[in-house]
């Protein structure tokens, strides 16, 4: 009835639980994600095809090849929903302090689990889909961009979105992984990923890209690796000047690490100058760089030309033989 048989607890520590169903009414005030000194177990006779996971840990916070561990997916729920008969089930193998029980986070799962249970709240306990996938890769990555990834069955059935200055490195239950190594989320959906591609890759190799949905994995193939792949995500302009947001300008004077965000306290420049030109006329570029304090985000400031009518121009971004271009209304 419950869904899984205790087989050990590895870790008594403080760690991060990665909520995995952000619309249920007893995990959604975590969204994405929460810390807590815990006792955490693992199960055995276990399987995601009968329960909806609500909660999972978060390896990257424990050692999951420690002492004690049994699984080797990295799958540890730690709490979730069934149905059973005309009844419903609610488990968390959460619960083992004092301090846990005078968490007022701990509160809320607990008070919205027994509202669900009773049925004065609505949740869902269905069981996600799980495959067959279909993912669309794009052509090329550049190495520290933020991208897409469209498909079908991307997730465990849930949508969330990190922080947008803390991505998360698993959301609604999938890790995007490059060359073996989880890459940072910032929206995930079964229809869409949003992910930022590790700065390390080097240009001219293939990177092997591969999802782990719940417990499963799915390897969706090799994509070439260049210098840059432009996208411009936003234009704003001001007293003759032109910022351009874009992502995938390639590699900068001052490595940021994958998934962190840019410096604030000094200018991390692009290592090659991109050209710019509005409606066919060229732009001086003053400054071409990472937006301080962000994630996986570029800027590019130039001067405007002169006389540059009102209407819709085209915006053109060229870097490393790559252009992105973008249709802007200047008013």
């Amino acid at each position: 009835m419950i869904g899984g048989v205790f087989d050990g607890h590895p870790w008594t520590q403080e760690a991060s639980i990665d909520v995995e169903d952000g619309a249920h009414p007893a995990s959604r005030a975590l969204t994405p994600s929460w810390n807590l000194l815990e006792e955490y177990y693992q199960f055995r006779n276990f399987s995601r095809d009968r329960v909806r996971v609500l909660m999972t840990l978060d390896t990257r916070s424990v050692d999951p090849h420690g002492n004690g561990v049994n699984r080797t997916d990295e799958d540890f729920a730690l709490a979730w929903v069934r149905d059973y008969g005309e009844g419903r089930v609610f488990y968390t193998a959460l619960g083992h302090f004092e301090q846990t029980w005078r968490d007022p986070r701990f509160q809320n799962v607990i008070t919205n689990a027994l509202l669900w249970i009773t049925g004065l709240a609505e949740g869902d306990a269905s069981i996600a889909a799980r495959g067959p996938i279909e993912a669309a890769l794009p052509e090329v990555l550049a190495p520290g961009a933020a991208l897409e990834i469209y498909g079908t069955n991307l997730t465990t059935g849930s949508s969330l979105a990190s922080d947008s200055l803390d991505w998360k490195y698993r959301l609604a239950g999938t890790r995007v992984r490059v060359n073996g190594n989880a890459a940072p989320l910032y929206y995930a959906s079964p229809t869409q990923l949003n992910v930022q591609v590790p700065v390390d890759l080097a240009p001219g190799t293939l990177a092997e890209v591969s999802l782990t949905i719940g417990e499963k994995i799915f390897a969706l193939g090799q994509v070439p690796v260049v210098a840059a792949a432009p996208v411009i995500r936003g234009v704003i302009s001001e007293l003759g000047f032109l910022q351009i947001y874009a992502t995938g300008l390639g590699a900068v004077d001052t490595p940021v690490a994958t998934g962190e965000r840019a410096l604030e306290d000094r200018f991390v420049r692009t290592l090659e100058t991109p050209r710019v030109r509005v409606g066919g006329r060229d732009a001086t570029v003053q400054f071409s760089g990472l937006a301080p304090g962000w994630v996986a985000l570029y800027q590019v400031n130039a001067m405007l030309p002169p006389g540059l009518a009102e209407g819709d121009v085209e915006i053109e971004l060229e870097i490393s033989g790559r252009t992105a271009r973008f249709a802007w209304a200047r008013e």
